[in-house]
């Protein structure tokens, strides 16, 4: 009977932990995805933020039980990866008009890209080899 409570006790914590791992990775892309949205909105079209700043990604760091090293690089990782969406919008303005962008569509792809998700769990593992060549928005 000890035994399976200890089982029961190791499968819980095992769990627990599991779930808080799964959590800091959604709250990384949370702050990508931020971001992406931030930079590229401002981009498209400087008065979007005219008088006021978005502060999306900090209050994630502020507010959450997050890895600010791992935050930082993600934050990097995904200016440098999506610095340019909003100049890859000509075939929309042909389509829609202009001052049409498909800057939200563009950052949700990336905050579902395996590339996005594959940095964030090489970024936790405090060993693993980081080659930025090897990730790219589209993987």
């Amino acid at each position: 009977m000890g035994i399976q409570v200890i089982k029961w006790s190791l499968l819980c914590t095992l769990l627990s932990s599991c779930a808080a791992l799964q959590q800091e990775k959604e709250l990384y892309r949370e702050a990508a995805f931020c971001t992406c949205l931030n930079l590229n909105l401002n981009r498209v079209d400087t008065t979007f933020a005219s008088g006021s700043i978005d502060v999306s990604a900090s209050m994630i760091l502020m507010n959450e039980s997050v890895n600010p090293q791992v935050f930082h690089e993600v934050i990097e990782y995904t200016d440098s990866v999506t610095s340019e969406v909003y100049q890859n919008m000509s075939h929309t303005t042909s389509v829609a008009g202009e001052g049409s962008h498909f800057v939200p569509l563009s950052c949700l792809r990336f905050y579902n890209s395996k590339g996005l998700k594959k940095y964030i769990k090489a970024r936790m593992k405090a060993d693993a080899p980081f080659d930025p060549d090897t990730w790219t928005s589209k993987s």
